[in-house]
């Protein structure tokens, strides 16, 4: 059972939906909405009338949405800190990218400024000494194939 979120977490899942959506097509439908994020319209119809009372989204009933200038950054953001925490999760931890995806997804929210700021660093780190990167994957990956090491396995005690 997933645990109930903030509407504030759920705002900027709608947010970053809406700004994928629109990079795509332009304006949005609240039947668009409501399917890419797997919800019914009567939920998407709340909370764009939530986000519009806050300034984040132009619409009216039976119209489109589309972001505002707020909006638009912080689905910006939101979506950049996807991004990053993403590409950790997949090159520098190894998970598949369905895994460090739908992890993401769940961290990007919670993660706070210094977090973020240490992958920043981490993924600049990766990207001015490729060697250095390449070969931290190459050495972990080996370490996690190792069956004493396998993730959810104890080491035995040796005796």
């Amino acid at each position: 059972m997933r645990p109930p979120r903030s509407s504030s977490l759920s705002f900027e899942d709608y947010l970053e939906t809406l700004l994928r959506l629109q990079e795509r097509q332009g304006a949005v439908r609240v039947g668009e909405l409501a399917a890419a994020l797997g919800v019914h319209k009567s939920t998407v119809t709340a909370t764009l009338k939530a986000l519009a009372a806050r300034g984040l989204v132009a619409h009216t009933r039976y119209a489109a949405a589309q972001l505002t200038a707020s909006g638009t950054a912080i689905a910006a953001q939101t979506t950049a800190h996807h991004k990053l925490i993403r590409d950790y999760l997949t090159r520098m931890l190894l998970l598949d990218p369905a895994a460090a995806d739908a992890n993401a997804c769940r961290m990007e929210h919670i993660l706070d400024a210094a977090v973020i700021a240490r992958l920043e660093a981490v993924a600049r780190f990766a990207a001015a000494r490729p060697r250095a990167a390449a070969n931290w994957r190459r050495a972990f990956d080996a370490f996690l194939a190792a069956p004493a090491r396998r993730p959810g396995r104890r080491r035995e005690a040796t005796r």
